[in-house]
């Protein structure tokens, strides 16, 4: 997420160039990506996705018309946050960055999905959507609390606070301070499954989000 020296300061991201289709922007997607610190499996999963989408080539019964598709360079990657994620997030915002400036969410939203993802980018009802193609970095004594496999304690006291991870791992941490366990890490997100994605929701003040790829596009059936 962005700093709070950052916040006051923030200059709305302008793309690095623009683009009429995922087809004739994914060689500038690559070197971006690559050159950001992203590991090229993660590449082409979401290469994969955005032109099967544009095609129709995908397991949906349908496509997206991308109409406007900018690029973005990421900030260098700081030595303490080497997990990293790329993401879809749909969203009305045309960058997390001008989301997370305007609103200071505790908690950001994303899918492995670019399809599942893009009905949260409506523009306008059944027509118009946007979605983001993002770059997470976590901390490396960050994990995602999984509730599908967490321990039945953990999952009771995790309900117990509604979802506050930032309860939850203080609890956490004072438990394992007095069975001297030495667990150090932290939940910086919950994982869930959603028709078949994986589904995120990470806790701002644990990662950092920056955007890569923004693109308007038009569901065609």
């Amino acid at each position: 997420m962005l700093r709070a020296s950052e916040l006051s300061s923030y200059i709305p991201l302008v793309p690095i160039n623009v683009f009429q289709s995922f087809n004739s922007a994914v060689p500038t997607l690559r070197e971006v990506s690559e050159k950001s610190g992203v590991q090229r499996r993660l590449i082409e999963d979401a290469v994969r996705q955005l032109q099967g989408a544009e095609t129709g080539n995908n397991s949906f019964t349908t496509h997206i018309q991308p109409t406007t598709v900018r690029l973005y360079t990421p900030p260098p990657i700081e030595a303490d946050t080497p997990n990293i994620m790329l993401l879809f997030r749909g969203a009305k915002d045309i960058t997390i960055e001008g989301y997370i400036c305007a609103e200071s969410p505790k908690f950001v939203y994303f899918s492995s999905s670019l399809f599942l993802s893009l009905p949260y980018g409506v523009l306008s009802e059944g027509e118009k959507y946007r979605v983001t193609l993002c770059r997470v970095t976590r901390r490396s004594n960050s994990r995602l609390f999984n509730k599908l496999e967490a321990p039945e304690k953990e999952l009771a006291l995790f309900d117990s606070l509604h979802g506050n991870l930032e309860e939850f791992n203080a609890t956490l941490v004072k438990k394992h301070s007095s069975e001297a366990s030495g667990n150090g890490s932290i939940y910086d997100g919950v994982v869930d499954w959603l028709d078949g994605a994986v589904s995120y929701c990470f806790f701002t003040k644990y990662v950092q989000c920056h955007t890569i790829l923004s693109a308007d596009t038009l569901w065609c059936q």
